[in-house]
Parts: structure tokens; sequence; C-alpha cells
């Protein structure tokens, strides 16, 4: 419908303009920025874009959940996460890049993210609406509420790092929590995915007045199956991410 275009135009332009007014801010104090907070010039240029990235990432998700992908979804989450994975530890145990290396893995796998959705946005014709004024205004309104809320999640789901490094006064036992959340974050996505799968065709079936017990164990049997599966998958693949892949320095916090 015209209606959810239009929608759709004021959620991907309205964030990117955004994007570019910060992305110049930051060039323009890029080095007092970076003397205050100890980051790269260019880091403190690019976060903004890389922000506008992640918030293609989360629009992608939230479209496919609700159209019922699953499967593109579960590719999705789970491919950055490997993307990410993969050139973080060629980065950082390949070439010594430290910290450098972790961001510009992550920068590396929101940009794939950001030309499949994209893509995605074109070939499902979401990029053809109007920005209109009324809907622009509307947006800002809900908006206000909605970024403090955002903002409280990342500082919660951000914090644990501080905490860790602020009580241990140990960058090894911060590193192995950085490998533990990434870890936790590849679970999530996983049983997330499962949930959008398995649950409208839970509903479907308990909506259907006729016998469905088998076809409900079924549903569940698989459910269970690919949580178990997943489980055992990482139970052998995460002892030899610590042992062979972990950076010397952190192994004296496992």
């Amino acid at each position: 419908p015209s209606a959810f275009r239009d929608l759709m135009a004021g959620a991907l332009r309205l964030p990117f303009l955004l994007a570019l007014l910060l992305f110049a801010t930051g060039f323009l104090f890029r080095h007092s920025i970076a003397a205050r907070f100890h980051f790269t010039p260019v880091l403190v240029a690019a976060l903004p874009l890389i922000a506008w990235m992640v918030f293609l990432h989360e629009l992608l998700t939230i479209l496919m959940r609700n159209r019922h992908q699953p499967v593109h979804y579960f590719i999705t989450g789970i491919g950055r996460l490997l993307i990410e994975i993969g050139f973080a530890v060629l980065l950082i145990s390949g070439f010594g890049w430290g910290w450098g290396g972790r961001v510009t893995a992550v920068a590396v796998s929101y940009c794939v993210i950001a030309v499949y959705a994209l893509r995605y946005f074109w070939h499902h014709n979401d990029l053809s609406g109007r920005l209109r004024p009324d809907m622009v205004r509307r947006e800002i309104i809900f908006g206000g509420p909605v970024f403090l809320f955002q903002m409280g999640i990342f500082l919660l789901g951000s914090s644990g790092i501080w905490f860790i490094e602020h009580i241990t006064r140990n960058l090894a036992d911060v590193g192995v929590y950085s490998v533990a959340v990434t870890f936790a974050s590849v679970i999530n996505v996983f049983c997330i995915a499962i949930l959008q799968y398995a649950q409208p065709r839970l509903y479907a079936l308990l909506a259907n007045h006729r016998e469905n017990g088998a076809a409900i164990r079924k549903l569940f049997l698989n459910y269970l199956a690919a949580h178990v599966g997943v489980t055992l998958l990482l139970l052998l693949v995460v002892p030899c991410v610590y042992l062979y892949l972990l950076k010397p320095s952190y192994r004296a916090g496992l």
C-alpha cells in the first residue's frame, strides 16, 4: 500500500539525513572528540554512518519477521555475526590490529548487511514512497520517547563490559566476557528466528478446530530438536574458539 511505502520513506530517509548531519559534525570536531574519548578521528567521523547501517539491519529484521520469513531472518542474523567474528579473528589474531580490528569487523559486517538491506527494500518496492511533512511531524513526536527507550536498552546492554573492567581491573576477564557475549548473541538470534517460525504455525494449528495433536507434537519436537542441535554444536565449537582462537593475553581470564 502507498501509505506503508510513504512510512518507509520517512523511516529510511530521516535517519539517513540525521546520520549525514552527525557525520558532518563529527568530521568538523573529530580531533577534539578523539582527544576527549580516546577514539581515532576516522572512527569519530564514521560512527554516525555505522549507526545508520545498524538501523538498516534492525529495520530489515523487523520486516522479515512481519512478513513471516524466518529463514531469511535467521540467515541475516547469523550471517552478520559470522562475518563479524571471522573478520575480528582475522584482523586481531592474524594482523594484530587489537581493538581496531574489532571495530573494523563490526563495521564490515554492518556494511554487508546494509547493502543487502537496501537490495531487499528495493526488491519489495519499499523505496518508492514519498516523504510527507505530516508524517515527518508524527514520526518526530513518536520517535522522542522511543529514542530514550532504545538509549536505555543500549546502555543496559553495553554497560556489562565497563562494570567488569571496573570491578576486576583485568582486561583478560573483559576479553573472555566479550567473546561470551558474542556467542550469546548467536544463541539469541537463533532462538528468536526459530520462535518466529514456530509461533505462527502453532497459532494456526490451535485456531483450527480439527484434531491437530499429532501436528502440534511434531512442531514441538522439531522446535526442541533445533535447539538441542545448536546447543550441541556450540558445546563443540566454543571450547575450540577459547583454546585456539582467543587472544593469548585474554587466556588468563579463563
